[in-house]
């Protein structure tokens, strides 16, 4: 699902702060299990893991003075983890609704000067061996940024940007695309033009994230033959909404 509000509202864009949700003890047993187990595993593939505070999303409305009203709380990066180890079915079944955490995102899809879409080619963070195609952009971390505003989201996509990948583009060329709605976790999606060919933008990665950058059309994208990750997998349908040949 994608949320969208008119680049012209988006001064109409709240943020509110609430409380962090309550786990139960058993919830917190089996997250620390798989959390030592994720551990483990990246010790023996020379990585790194460690933990942080993340944003969620605990609910969107509207007020009658015409705010979208986001409620954002907060949650370990251990919740995420077991959430994507475990599965959302999973956690919802076992523990209940009130244990899937909603995490809260940002991501960016730049276009290049022959319309088509930027993404990168992830590291192998599973340890199983797949690279698949991703968004750039990451999770909205409480401990790197704190979001008030608006302008608290686009210097957090910023900074991803810039930890992710080299490519040149001018900051007003940011355009909000909408929030991306996959599997209970919230993206903040962002667009821009770039004054690059696809042929070009290859190189313009940062080692640590992406090992290259690749541009492919809507079509591409959503090919099921495509070693996607599930985030973009599910945005790519709406690939076409952005107008590229404006």
């Amino acid at each position: 699902m994608l949320i969208q509000v008119h680049p012209s509202d988006i001064h109409n864009i709240v943020f509110k702060d609430v409380p962090p949700r309550q786990f139960s003890p058993a919830y917190l047993a089996e997250r620390e299990q798989i959390w030592l187990a994720e551990i483990d595993k990246a010790v023996h593939r020379r990585d790194l893991i460690w933990n942080g505070i993340l944003y969620t999303v605990e609910d969107i409305y509207t007020t009658h003075q015409g705010l979208v009203v986001f409620s954002l709380g907060t949650c370990e990066f251990k919740d995420l983890v077991f959430r994507n180890i475990k599965g959302v079915d999973y956690i919802s079944e076992v523990y209940g609704m009130d244990h899937l955490v909603r995490p809260a995102g940002v991501a960016c899809i730049p276009v290049t000067t022959d319309s088509r879409f930027v993404f990168g080619i992830r590291g192998d963070f599973s340890g199983g061996g797949t690279h698949p195609t991703g968004l750039i952009g990451g999770t909205l971390n409480w401990d790197e940024t704190v979001v008030h505003t608006w302008n608290d989201v686009c210097t957090h996509l910023r900074k991803e940007m810039g930890e992710e990948t080299q490519l040149p583009y001018r900051e007003e060329d940011l355009t909000y695309f909408g929030v991306f709605v996959h599997r209970s976790m919230y993206l903040f999606v962002f667009w821009l033009r770039l004054a690059l060919s696809s042929s070009e933008v290859g190189p313009f990665f940062r080692p640590g994230e992406f090992s290259r950058m690749v541009a492919l059309t809507a079509e591409e994208a959503q090919d099921p033959a495509l070693n996607a990750t599930g985030v973009l997998r599910g945005l790519s349908k709406y690939l076409p909404w952005i107008p590229v040949n404006s």
